[in-house]
């Protein structure tokens, strides 16, 4: 970060434009006045000059913001095989968003709902087969605490 740059004076002059963290420079010479604000910015002053904001100017910043992003993981997540019916199984590989939906209808279920629906005719049990499922470090703690009978 430049060295004027301080928690006093960087109200509204950090903005993500582009896809890329661009910050509003204080003007280095009077033909910069006009363009950039000098001291107190407001966001109409600062939403002027977002565009007009050299994106190679903030190189350096947005490497920085990157090689520290990177450090984390992209997702948590956990895989895990679970046998399912092949409709259920077919849905799933589709849209795997389904599984948020089909986790929380089951943790708030009661015992009795959950037997109906494995007695359901169009879930064939007979019919099964072993498939890969991603899940969220939520949802796998919440089906790992969930006891099955």
């Amino acid at each position: 970060l430049p060295s004027w740059l301080t928690p006093d004076n960087s109200d509204n002059r950090v903005f993500v434009y582009g896809g890329r963290c661009v910050l509003i420079p204080q003007p280095s010479s009077p033909a910069e006045m006009g363009c950039f604000p000098q001291n107190d910015v407001t966001v109409e002053q600062a939403l002027k000059c977002v565009g007009k904001v050299e994106i190679s100017s903030c190189v350096k910043l947005n490497k920085t913001i990157n090689r520290r992003l990177a450090q984390f993981p992209t997702r948590s997540v956990h895989k895990i095989k679970c046998v399912l019916p092949l409709p259920l199984a077919h849905a799933l590989s589709t849209s795997p968003a389904l599984i948020s939906s089909i986790i929380s209808i089951y943790l708030y279920s009661d015992q009795r709902e959950i037997q109906s629906v494995t007695k359901n005719r169009r879930l064939d049990w007979t019919d099964t087969c072993v498939t890969n499922l991603n899940l969220t470090r939520c949802q796998y703690a919440q089906l790992y605490s969930q006891r099955v009978t």
